[in-house]
């Protein structure tokens, strides 16, 4: 019987992760970076080629990891499971950030919200919705991602945003969302949105102190235009008065 040969590349993996391991990687090539990417992805192949490929077609690390799953299965090679994979790696990062000395973040002004978001996340193409839980000295004690966000076709549910920031620690918070056109400045059904939540809070005895809206490169805060205190003086006259209108407060 024949024995069982190796793999011919399964030296040069081993070498090239012993080699990672040893010295980082913070001065490889992104080809090669980009290569040790692949071979968790892509048993038994040399995936080196794929790697030149990848680079050369989106530019960069970062752009290939940006990109969408249809756009990576357009490059030959790219099969389900490694377009997958490298969609999925920079929500893996985004997690690991976003788990990380969240008791040491303290979130006084609209800017300390842009930055924590920036360090933690980027505006993706689709838009997205941030719950940022604050104690009683504006530290951040929880992060939520809802589902679905502010614009016209998609809504947030009022009883989940609810119960996400209804407990002891929660005193106060902020909401986020994602305009991925580049224009921060909030739509009509943004402001209608911020009411409607507004109040919700309010149900559960939690204030909202600001909305912001960031975009690739700017942002709107709701409080830092004026918005916001006017806004929760309209909603607790509403509140005092109607208690369950939540969902119909868009005048």
């Amino acid at each position: 019987m024949e024995e069982n040969k190796k793999h011919p590349h399964s030296g040069h993996r081993q070498r090239f992760k012993n080699k990672a391991f040893d010295g980082g990687i913070e001065y490889w090539p992104q080809h090669e970076v980009m290569e040790l990417i692949l071979m968790y992805a892509i048993p038994q192949k040399d995936v080196n080629p794929l790697a030149h490929d990848l680079i050369n077609r989106f530019g960069s690390i970062a752009n290939v990891l940006d990109a969408g799953y249809e756009q990576l299965r357009d490059v030959k090679g790219v099969g389900h499971e490694v377009a997958l994979y490298l969609t999925l790696l920079p929500e893996i990062f985004d997690r690991y950030l976003a788990s990380k000395d969240t008791d040491s973040v303290v979130l006084n002004t609209p800017a300390d919200c842009v930055n924590h978001f920036r360090h933690i996340n980027r505006v993706r193409e689709v838009e997205e919705f941030y719950i940022f839980c604050l104690d009683i000295k504006k530290r951040l004690i929880k992060t939520v991602k809802m589902d679905g966000g502010l614009s016209a076709s998609i809504s947030i549910s009022l009883s989940s945003f609810a119960k996400e920031i209804a407990f002891d620690a929660c005193k106060s918070i902020i909401i986020m969302h994602t305009h991925p056109g580049g224009d921060p400045q909030p739509t009509q059904s943004d402001i209608n949105s911020t009411r409607r939540l507004m109040h919700s809070a309010m149900s559960v005895g939690v204030r909202l102190e600001d909305h912001v809206i960031v975009s690739d490169k700017s942002y709107y805060s709701f409080l830092k235009n004026d918005i916001i205190d006017d806004m929760f003086n309209q909603v607790s006259a509403l509140f005092n008065q109607r208690i369950h209108i939540g969902d119909k407060i868009d005048e």
